[in-house]
């Protein structure tokens, strides 16, 4: 019983900390890509479709982020 709650607790820590950094990696980019001047490529008058796909692409970026960081924490307690 004892191994077995060893082995749930080493595949959640991975989801948990991908999910939290994920999560802090689209927003920190959000609010970075919001001080940029995205103005310039779109038409006048466009502001709901910039912040449209600045999220999406804030959140995909953060996915890879926090995608990478999951395997890579897995891989590290795999290891012990």
């Amino acid at each position: 019983m004892e191994k077995l709650l060893f082995l749930i607790n080493i595949t959640v820590i991975p989801i948990i900390w991908g999910v939290c950094i994920t999560s802090g990696v689209t927003f920190g980019l959000y609010i970075a890509f919001q001080r940029l001047d995205f103005s310039k490529m779109f038409k006048a008058n466009s502001t709901v479709q910039i912040k449209v796909i600045l999220l999406f692409v804030s959140l995909a970026i953060g996915c890879i982020i926090g995608l990478g960081f999951g395997i890579l924490l897995n891989s590290i307690l795999n290891l012990f």
